[in-house]
């Protein structure tokens, strides 16, 4: 089929979740255009804190590659990326392959409308229809009320709420805030823990499961700011309330360090979201470091290539939940993939979803109903920017 890319538009969307205690999102967009009046969409995934006008740029300086290709390449196009780019930047990084993921969805959501079938068809078929989810980030509250959690009664209210939402999963950090809402900090959380951080940890998890009883799936998330003692400690407690997995105690970067606790913990470990592409998750896989994988489709280098890395998780027993913080292209991009992968674990139900402003981003807004997300079945990834986020979208640049 012949389609020819004729411009490229990026687009820096106005902030969402701004009275969020992490601070605001700041997606960054790339729309590609075709010939044929097709065109598709894909999110450029460093987009917490800092960083949107670094991805704007590699956007921007990359786009002039893809411009005059067929979309229908898109893997081809990957490969040819992946190799081309020399100097300072061609070990990659988030911004790079960021940008790179997010023309790669992009390509891949052409190419599902241009044949007028979901990309879960193009990935092998429909193996998952309703994915079970889990509410994301619930020391930073839900529902209207985005704010941090303190005391354990708070966060057996939060509980309580999501719970009554529907689900049977959350996550929880349960060392980011101290009890009057402040950021505990990285100091207070490393070697040794203390009996003031090993009980904050332990009251919140028994508030938590004794609202949920044993039903309740618990995952803590650790934003890799523990080391191999702080994680043993940790693991000690989320052992006794049953905790269903950790997510990233620390970096996975360090090799030895994560295949050691891997070793000498109780409960399943997961990371993913911190890496990029086949190559840098093929360490976790080969040491058996691993339970459950998280790649984020918007920064380890697109649709094509997260399912590949789940192919790969597959072989070695490892299952596969798509890391999402982003807007509801990211979710609309994550359900296709987790809807053809036979590895599938849960689906992140990311928090900003309860972001007033959040579902204004886009046409379709998929949340679960007692606790399962339907996969869409329309062409491409089913998703669109709204008129409402492109008229106020804070920059707008096009590359012809």
């Amino acid at each position: 089929m012949k389609i020819r890319i004729t411009n490229v538009e990026i687009f820096m969307l106005k902030h969402a979740g701004t009275t969020s205690p992490y601070g605001p999102y700041k997606p960054v967009v790339v729309k590609v255009n075709t010939d044929t009046g097709i065109y598709g969409l894909g999110e450029a995934g460093v987009s917490m804190g800092i960083g949107e006008h670094a991805l704007a740029g590699m956007l921007m300086d990359i786009a002039p590659y893809y411009i005059g290709r067929n979309p229908m390449d898109n893997e081809v196009i990957w490969e040819e990326m992946r190799t081309k780019i020399n100097g300072h930047i061609s070990g990659g990084g988030a911004v790079y392959y960021g940008s790179l993921s997010a023309f790669d969805t992009a390509l891949t959501d052409i190419k599902g409308k241009a044949l007028n079938i979901p990309v879960y068809q193009l990935l092998g078929g429909k193996q998952n229809a309703d994915l079970r989810c889990y509410y994301s980030m619930m020391q930073a509250g839900t529902g209207g009320d985005l704010s941090p959690r303190g005391t354990a009664e708070e966060y057996a209210q939060t509980a309580e709420k999501i719970m009554n939402a529907g689900f049977d999963a959350a996550k929880i950090a349960p060392l980011y805030f101290d009890r009057d809402k402040s950021v505990l900090g990285d100091r207070r959380i490393v070697t040794p823990l203390t009996s003031y951080s090993l009980n904050l940890m332990e009251e919140r998890l028994k508030a938590i499961r004794d609202v949920g009883g044993k039903g309740f799936d618990i995952i803590v998330e650790y934003f890799c700011s523990l080391d191999s003692r702080s994680a043993i400690q940790a693991d000690a407690v989320a052992a006794r309330y049953g905790v269903f997995y950790c997510e990233e105690p620390v970096l996975p970067m360090k090799r030895k360090l994560f295949k050691s606790l891997h070793e000498n913990t109780h409960v399943p470990l997961a990371t993913g979201e911190k890496i990029h592409t086949r190559w840098q998750y093929s360490d976790l896989f080969e040491d058996s470091s691993v339970d459950i994988i998280q790649p984020d489709i918007s920064n380890c280098g697109g649709i094509s290539e997260t399912k590949k890395i789940c192919d790969m998780a597959h072989i070695y027993g490892v299952k596969a939940q798509i890391h999402i913080a982003g807007t509801p292209i990211a979710t609309a991009a994550a359900l296709q993939v987790e809807a053809a992968i036979p590895n599938f674990f849960i689906h992140e139900y990311f928090y900003l979803n309860e972001a007033a402003e959040y579902a204004d981003y886009c046409t379709c807004d998929y949340k679960p109903v007692n606790g399962k997300i339907k996969v869409p079945d329309l062409p491409g990834i089913g998703q669109d920017l709204s008129d409402k986020a492109v008229a106020e979208a804070l920059s707008h640049i096009v590359i012809d």
